[in-house]
């Protein structure tokens, strides 16, 4: 993750934020991850969720939640792919890890219609 907010503001109308909340208490925090609109949903740390506000990216995507979650820069989150295989083209080669290094690469299959 790469930042969070305290209080997920609305812009331009920020007045609006406390009862945005009320409302929906998954959209009182924002958390920012890198890379983005990845073929997965959020699963842990549960409660997160892809702002349905701000739209998807492929830079930097948001994710919203409670103020019970307590993420900070540096901490991880996971995501629960929604499909292994076209994941699997979102990255590179997969690194083989035998005996404590990696001993090989395998490239994924390439991209076909």
């Amino acid at each position: 993750m790469i930042k969070a907010s305290a209080d997920q503001q609305l812009p331009g109308v920020e007045a609006l934020s406390g009862a945005m909340h009320w409302w929906d208490r998954n959209t009182q925090r924002g958390f920012f991850i890198h890379g983005g609109h990845w073929l997965a949903k959020p699963a842990s740390p549960p409660g997160l969720e892809y702002s349905k506000l701000f739209g998807r990216s492929s830079n930097q995507e948001l994710l919203t939640g409670s103020r019970n979650i307590d993420l900070k820069p540096d901490d991880h989150v996971f995501l629960r792919p929604d499909q292994s295989e076209a994941l699997f083209l979102q990255f590179g080669d997969i690194a083989v890890y035998d005996g404590g290094e990696i001993a090989g690469a395998w490239p994924t299959l390439p991209v076909s219609a």
